[in-house]
């Protein structure tokens, strides 16, 4: 998160998935990491969605192209959080859950997954497990 806050405060990009990964396909809660950046560094957002990336791989298997649709939303934000402890861990909840549904805007339904009107796909992510807690059960 230092080297992030690094490149933010030098006027840099940077890119990052709020909900900690793309393995799942699916939208899961942001963790407080990408709010953390977004306030201490008081950056602006652009929501991006990417549909078809699971594509790829299997595409080049077989020496296709995979069709990959990259939506851009608009910028928002800066956000402020001025406060520490529970307090503040409940403002960057808020700012997560702000950053993921402006995410889900831009994707279909069936992919945004914890934001879904589905309740089967609800379901299926909140059951889902974050690849380190599987391996901490190892």
């Amino acid at each position: 998160l230092r080297l992030a806050k690094q490149v933010l405060d030098q006027n840099g990009t940077l890119a990052i998935f709020p909900e900690a990964g793309s393995w799942l396909n699916q939208l899961r809660p942001a963790r407080p990491g990408a709010a953390f950046l977004a306030s201490t560094a008081q950056a602006k957002l652009l929501p991006v969605a990417l549909t078809g990336v699971e594509d790829i791989f299997p595409s080049l298997k077989w020496f296709k192209k995979a069709s990959v649709v990259v939506k851009i939303g608009k910028p928002f934000g800066p956000f402020y959080v001025s406060e520490k402890g529970e307090r503040s861990r409940e403002n960057l909840d808020r700012i997560g859950a702000e950053i993921m549904q402006e995410i889900a805007n831009l994707l279909p339904d069936n992919k945004r997954g914890f934001l879904s009107s589905d309740p089967s796909i609800r379901e299926l992510v909140a059951s889902t497990r974050y690849p380190w807690e599987l391996e901490q059960e190892k």
